[in-house]
């Protein structure tokens, strides 16, 4: 069956079937395209299709399993880790998909829940930290291959993965060392929403309690942005819009003690 033909298919059983199945040779064409370079093919089809699978129930639990073991033997997450553009596809939208797998692995309602064994389980629990540490492809979209979003899609990763219940309380710390990694290691200034996105990690954490803001608090304390070029001010910029996304969502719900209130203006003054 040729690419074109099994592409037909999937995207008609796509709109038609609730939940969406497949073969496990229809699986594997979703997973050899997870990274392809043609937006209609990355994001409408194959995208929707393993998210659909995954929230909707509709792959078999060994199917499920294939998943997590094929990302986690071919290393998808660090595919080709020193080049970017076309390789950053597979690595961006391989986070998505951990992310879905993590996030099933974690609920209880789901036929998925606890399916991980204990080292891919604790496999993705890392991903998310070292994958942001590493990605040096920081671009949002892209006019040749469409939405990249690679920085973005980490970020999804590691929310999903740290609010699963038996996420190690000790990553916390990772986590912070790896969005501050981020803002001081960006070459340009965000323009897809990437600060925000990091900024859910944070404030979803701390919505469940999940992580102490004192912890929070003191990591600010300790982060250091040189004022010296056009870039130190861009990457302190987007830093404050990352701040200013988890005041206002904690604001919003009304989850701000007045230490931590007071502690983020005065980090604000100036934005």
């Amino acid at each position: 069956m040729t690419t074109i033909e099994i592409k037909q298919i999937l995207e008609e059983r796509l709109q038609k079937e609730i939940p969406f199945t497949c073969s496990d040779t229809e699986l594997d064409w979703l997973l050899a395209h997870i990274g392809d370079e043609d937006a209609t093919i990355r994001d409408t089809l194959v995208f929707n299709a393993l998210a659909l699978g995954i929230i909707n129930q509709g792959f078999t639990k060994e199917q499920f399993h294939y998943l997590a073991s094929r990302v986690y033997n071919e290393q998808l997450l660090f595919f080709q880790l020193s080049k970017k553009g076309k390789a950053t596809l597979t690595r961006s939208f391989t986070a998505l998909l951990i992310g879905f797998i993590v996030q099933a692995d974690g609920d209880k309602e789901s036929i998925y829940f606890s399916l991980l064994s204990d080292t891919l389980r604790n496999y993705f629990f890392t991903c998310g930290i070292t994958y942001l540490s590493l990605e040096t492809d920081y671009i949002g979209f892209s006019l040749q291959y469409g939405w990249v979003h690679a920085i973005a899609h980490g970020a999804d990763l590691l929310k999903k993965s740290s609010l699963h219940p038996s996420f190690p309380n000790n990553y916390y710390p990772d986590i912070l060392s790896a969005i501050s990694h981020v803002f001081h290691m960006m070459d340009a200034p965000f323009v897809d929403g990437e600060e925000r996105r990091l900024a859910t990690i944070i404030y979803s954490l701390l919505l469940v309690n999940k992580m102490d803001e004192l912890l929070f608090i003191n990591w600010l304390d300790t982060l250091i942005f040189p004022k010296t070029s056009p870039l130190d001010y861009q990457r302190l910029s987007c830093f404050e819009n990352f701040l200013a996304a988890i005041y206002f969502h904690l604001e919003e719900q009304d989850m701000l003690s007045p230490r931590f209130k007071k502690f983020l203006l005065e980090k604000l003054k100036d934005y």
